[in-house]
């Protein structure tokens, strides 16, 4: 995905990998390559290494300082574009709408399929197949919102810009 400075363009891989690079150029930037040591991260980590855990969707900040990695795994992951480092991992992200009729529904939904960014940066929304569209506030990782229950699944997610 294209940051809207058009400077910067980030993709995701079934390998788990993230890669950040310099558009204009035309050069690679960084590889979040999967480093994480038994149950602890690094400051590169990406997904889990099986493909049942890879990347599915990824968006990048309009300015380039923030991407963002939602996965099979439903977890959802957002970077640093100039450090590196993981500002924010939240693992089991979307688990369903809770009005499934029984536990083992939710376990299966929930892969992240879309990922977009406010203009601003500040706000991360994602949609699944869990059927709901949530928002992040960067700033504030706690404080997330939630649309509910909105599609079958939500597969495409953009902003209108004035």
């Amino acid at each position: 995905r294209l940051s809207g400075n058009r400077k910067y363009l980030v993709s995701g891989s079934a390998d788990c990998s993230l890669k950040l690079f310099d558009f204009q150029n035309r050069k690679l930037m960084h590889t979040f390559h999967n480093a994480h040591k038994g149950n602890t991260y690094e400051s590169l980590v990406a997904h889990n290494v099986f493909l049942t855990d890879a990347v599915l969707t990824v968006a990048v900040s309009y300015e380039g300082e923030v991407v963002a990695s939602g996965s099979r795994d439903k977890s959802l992951k957002v970077y640093s574009s100039s450090s590196y480092k993981a500002l924010i991992i939240k693992p089991n992200y979307h688990i369903g709408n809770g009005n499934e009729p029984n536990t083992s529904t939710a376990n299966l939904l929930g892969p992240i399929s879309t990922l977009a960014f406010t203009k601003n940066g500040r706000y991360l929304v994602s949609g699944s197949s869990d059927q709901t569209i949530k928002i992040l506030d960067i700033e504030n990782p706690e404080a997330e919102r939630n649309f509910g229950v909105v599609h079958d699944g939500c597969l495409v997610l953009s902003f209108l810009s004035n």
